[in-house]
Parts: C-alpha cells; structure tokens; sequence
C-alpha cells in the first residue's frame, strides 16, 4: 500500500520578513509516516523588515544560512536535519567566491553534520542587491 503525505504546514517565522506578501511561504513541512520533510523556500539576505543585511557576499550569505536554521527550528529541528542546500551566487567567481562559500560553510556547520550542497552562479537574482539566495532540504524524524 503507498503512503501519502499528509498535514502539510506553512512555515513562516516571525523573525523573517512576511513571504505572504511576495506570494509564497518560507517553508512547508510535509510528514510522511514518522519523518517530517521540510521544503525550505531561497533564504535572501533581508531581515524580518524586508531591510538588506549587507552588501558583501560573506555577509549575505551568513544571513541567507541564519534564515534557513530559522525556518528549520520553526519546524522543530536543528542544523543537523538539513540535507541538502543549493546556493545561488550572482556572477559566481571560481575560487574567490568558492573560498568564502566553503569557509562560511565550514564555520555554521563545525558542530553539525555538512549538508549535500550545490553551487551555482547565476547572473541574477529577485532583487538588484541580492548576491546570494540558497534553498535548502531538511528532514526531521519524529520519535512520536
């Protein structure tokens, strides 16, 4: 017999500026038997006022991870459930950029496991500042 899902919840942390407005949510939760999927919408560099963090790509890119763990613990999880990130950089320089994605990277997930990632370059992104997004996966196991 197939499972499907079922309960699918709308995630949207106070602490991130309202999606709603933009037309989707940060995340959907999907549980499927004891395991809860989350489907975590691209993380961009604003705070919970729609405000720009910063205008360097280490910056932005901290903010777009911080964005993602908050999603993730709005969920009920840890940086340890997230499995996969795709990290969408504006004209991705080999080597410059790479060098900063891998050393903020290593320093949010020291204490977790390292998530399966994928890196793009892209030519742009929603916003004119923007100089990174990243998606991501996540599954949490409910003991329940």
């Amino acid at each position: 017999m197939v499972k499907h899902a079922t309960n699918k919840n709308i995630l949207s942390p106070k602490t991130l500026f309202n999606s709603h407005n933009w037309g989707f949510s940060q995340g959907r939760r999907i549980k499927v038997g004891n395991v809860d999927m989350i489907h975590i919408s691209g993380q961009v560099p604003w705070d919970e006022k729609s405000t720009l963090v910063a205008n360097d790509l280490p910056s932005q890119f901290s903010a777009c991870l911080d964005n993602v763990i908050t999603v993730v613990k709005e969920a009920g999880g840890t940086k340890n459930d997230i499995q996969q990130l795709r990290i969408y950089v504006v004209n991705f320089k080999s080597g410059k950029d790479a060098e900063v994605i891998a050393k903020i990277l290593k320093m949010k997930f020291k204490d977790a496991d390292f998530p399966a990632s994928t890196w793009l370059g892209v030519e742009s992104l929603a916003q004119p500042d923007y100089l990174v997004e990243v998606d991501a996966i996540a599954t949490i196991i409910n003991k329940e």
